[in-house]
């Protein structure tokens, strides 16, 4: 099954939300798209999507 590898991006001024994302790419063999954290609910793909999420 072919996938497409996500990254998320932000909307806000935290470098850490930045960092963290930095920090999930070394293990994604490459990014196809960025993703807005804050809209994911509009994404649309024919193809599944492997993204590194973290949350509190």
């Amino acid at each position: 099954m072919d996938y497409l590898y996500g990254l998320l991006k932000y909307s806000t001024n935290n470098i850490g939300d930045e960092i963290q994302s930095l920090a999930a790419k070394q293990f994604l063999p490459q990014i196809d798209l960025f993703l807005d954290r804050d809209h994911l609910n509009k994404v649309k793909s024919n193809k599944k999507i492997k993204l590194i999420m973290n949350g509190d």
